[in-house]
């Protein structure tokens, strides 16, 4: 999850002030090639919560301190090689870190938008919708199904579809075969074959059109 950018910004920074900390109590301890090791941390923080800004911000911060108060002191012209080694490889692998991560914060907010759009849709739909996993117990229910069986999603969630789903033959009044089942078993879609009534949660019957799809993962079974 990407956080707000004030709470991305503060974290950061708060990250880089330790380094800078760190950096000052065993700066005898660095050569011109670990100077900027404390600050990593900093990095790869900025680019969890906030991705690419957050990093870049982070990365320009680090370098002005090393640079200004280790390396070149009272100056931000940097001509030590080892310094500007190190300089360029904190700069490439930080940039490297807050892009990949800018890269799955966009992947995560498309998903959770088409997740979104898909909530949208199942709710608005003009059919009574239950979804059901493989094993035939119940996952969620539309606004409509709700309204039709009586039940919630919270309360149905978890129960055989059968409990919910309680259809029985108008001609004979005995219960319906288990579409789930039948689904899963044949993979196809089900087409009822005789007209059906739907018994609600409270005991009335009313006659309803059904049919039962499945739903597969990218390797092709039915979730």
């Amino acid at each position: 999850m990407k956080f707000l950018p004030k709470t991305a910004y503060t974290a950061a920074l708060l990250a880089v002030l330790l380094g800078w900390i760190a950096l000052a109590i065993m700066k005898d301890r660095y050569g011109p090639v670990f100077a900027f090791a404390p600050f990593l941390p900093a990095a790869m923080i900025a680019a969890w919560l906030g991705g690419l800004a957050p990093t870049l911000f982070t990365v320009a911060f680090s370098c002005l301190i090393v640079i200004y108060f280790f390396l070149a002191p009272g100056t931000l012209i940097l001509r030590d090689k080892d310094g500007l080694t190190a300089l360029v490889i904190f700069v490439s692998l930080n940039l490297s870190t807050g892009l990949l991560a800018e890269s799955l914060h966009k992947a995560r907010r498309a998903a959770e938008a088409a997740r979104a759009r898909l909530a949208a849709i199942f709710a608005s739909m003009g059919d009574a919708v239950i979804v059901a996993d493989a094993e035939g117990k119940v996952a969620s229910l539309n606004p409509l199904a709700e309204r039709l069986t009586g039940w919630t999603t919270a309360e149905a969630a978890g129960q055989p579809i059968a409990s919910v789903l309680s259809l029985v033959y108008e001609r004979t009044g005995e219960a319906a075969e288990d579409r789930i089942a039948h689904v899963v078993e044949s993979g196809r879609p089900y087409g009822p074959e005789e007209q059906v009534l739907l018994q609600t949660r409270d005991g009335q019957r009313t006659p309803i059109e059904e049919s039962a799809a499945p739903i597969r993962d990218p390797s092709g079974a039915v979730t």
